[in-house]
């Protein structure tokens, strides 16, 4: 799992992502150790997997509100 941390309005830090495997269970385990809840989520973007020359699986982006 990794973490970006990127800037989508004029306001510094008010929206974060997360990026994490394709599966519910690594989803709610980002979701808890971030300590992010349901009214902060703003999207949840399957990132499709590749196979070819840098092989990685597919993968959650998560776009929530900063704290």
């Amino acid at each position: 799992m990794s973490e970006l941390k990127t800037t989508f309005s004029n306001q510094v830090g008010a929206v974060e992502e997360i990026v994490t495997e394709a599966t519910l269970d690594a989803l709610n385990a980002a979701l808890a150790e971030h300590d992010i809840d349901a009214e902060r989520i703003i999207s949840i973007l399957p990132l499709p997997g590749q196979s070819m020359a840098f092989p990685k699986p597919p993968q959650f982006r998560v776009l929530f509100r900063a704290a």
